[in-house]
């Protein structure tokens, strides 16, 4: 690398250190989704679902497609939160090793979907891995584990 491109170098190693805190605090966040669903699930389990709360009640208990319907809810929404945070989680490790740069731009662009802090972390992300000086600078710690 020629001494012209060492400030630039410099500037895209600390902005991929900040992209990893962020992606970092942006996985905590789903950890405490996660955290919420399951408090959700035990107040929804214990005042709607659970058969005590029926049976000293004059009404009839919901249908059972409810419960059904509530216990598919909360799978979904459990595998969403659990697989998009591990995969923050990779993201701010490979961002932080310079790693996987493909893979890094998958998960920014999946996490575009969320709005809006997600939006605006993947897209800064997606535009801070497409720049020439960051592609060579992942080429250079690739070759260099080779």
């Amino acid at each position: 690398m020629s001494d012209n491109s060492q400030p630039s170098t410099n500037r895209d190693q600390e902005n991929l250190k900040l992209f990893s805190i962020l992606h970092y605090i942006y996985a905590a966040f789903g950890v405490l989704g996660i955290i919420f669903l399951a408090v959700h699930f035990l107040v929804v389990n214990t005042f709607i679902i659970a058969p005590e709360m029926w049976e000293n009640s004059n009404e009839e208990p919901p249908p059972d497609i409810i419960f059904t319907f509530f216990m598919v809810f909360y799978g979904i929404s459990a595998l969403l939160f659990i697989s998009g945070t591990v995969a923050n989680f990779l993201t701010a490790y490979y961002l932080q090793k310079t790693k996987n740069r493909m893979f890094c731009i998958v998960i920014a662009a999946i996490n575009t979907l969320n709005m809006p802090l997600g939006t605006l972390l993947g897209v800064f992300t997606i535009l801070h891995l497409i720049k020439p000086t960051v592609i060579e600078l992942y080429e250079s710690n690739q070759n260099s584990l080779k």
